[in-house]
């Protein structure tokens, strides 16, 4: 058989295997590293990152537009991948409203990523709100506004053994 015609048909099975499949929830180790702190966590082929946002904000800062643009090649680079976006935000607010605002903090990760090349399809977005708020502390609170991002590459490196 051809080659390109085998590498073509493995990368349709593994899209296909990925849709069927959702990644699971993912840990991220350095959701605790505070705003503007890049501690990019990888395993194997898992990048991960936590950005963080002010009090009812949703808009992206310079340091976390600085840390999608170093999780961003990671999506260049991988002939596939699945991104798995977490948001959160204190417990401050209502139930509904912070639902909402992790929507929109999400939204704001996803569409930067979306500019660098993401594509939406290989997105999977879940929104906590309170749900999974780190403390009423202060601490805590600033624990809690963020977005964790998993950015899982997916390589072909046997293709040429077909």
């Amino acid at each position: 058989m051809n080659k390109n015609f085998l590498l073509a048909l493995l990368l349709f099975v593994s899209a296909i295997a990925g849709s069927q499949n959702p990644l699971p929830a993912i840990a991220f180790p350095n959701a605790g590293s505070g705003p503007g702190k890049f501690e990019p966590a990888k395993e194997g082929n898992t990048s991960t990152a936590s950005i963080f946002f002010e009090t009812d904000r949703s808009e992206l800062s310079p340091e976390a537009r600085q840390t999608l643009d170093e999780l961003a090649p990671t999506l260049l680079q991988a002939p596939d991948y699945q991104v798995n976006i977490e948001a959160f935000t204190d417990d401050r607010g209502t139930e509904q409203y912070n639902l909402r605002l992790a929507a929109d903090r999400a939204a704001s990760v996803q569409n930067y990523l979306a500019a660098k090349g993401l594509i939406a399809d290989k997105t999977s977005v879940q929104n906590w709100g309170e749900k999974k708020a780190a403390g009423p502390t202060d601490q805590g609170r600033q624990k809690s506004r963020r977005v964790d991002v998993a950015v899982n590459a997916f390589f072909f490196n046997a293709y040429e053994a077909l």
